[in-house]
């Protein structure tokens, strides 16, 4: 059974950039695209997803709806050069990952690897 994952950016660019290194690493994966919270949890309610890849940017961690969902899923918080500095990654509501998006392809393809295996 394929695992489901949701890629969440408001950027096409780095959802296609990701969603390329994941079908690098793995086939059989079933790849959902959101370009906003709405759609993350419109997809969430709908599917049985395995893990989310979420632009940090797009967390708002004053929303209990979304924080519902993050904290029975395996979160990978995705920063790129627009990202602030604003979240403690350690001091989130939930459990998350953290990879650089504009890391080189090898060091982003080890680390999803390593997240799609657990």
């Amino acid at each position: 059974m394929a695992s489901k994952v949701i890629i969440a950016d408001t950027i096409d660019l780095y959802r296609f950039s990701l969603i390329g290194v994941i079908r690098a690493c793995s086939t059989d994966i079933e790849i959902f695209e959101a370009t906003d919270v709405a759609e993350v949890l419109e997809i969430l309610k709908n599917n049985d997803i395995s893990i989310v890849f979420i632009n940090i940017n797009m967390l708002d961690l004053n929303d209990p709806t979304i924080l519902k969902y993050l904290n029975k899923l395996q979160v990978v918080l995705v920063k790129d050069s627009r990202s602030t500095d604003v979240l403690d990654e350690n001091n989130l509501p939930f459990v998350a990952r953290t990879i650089e998006l504009e890391n080189s392809l090898e060091s982003s393809k080890a680390a999803i690897i390593e997240i799609l295996n657990n």
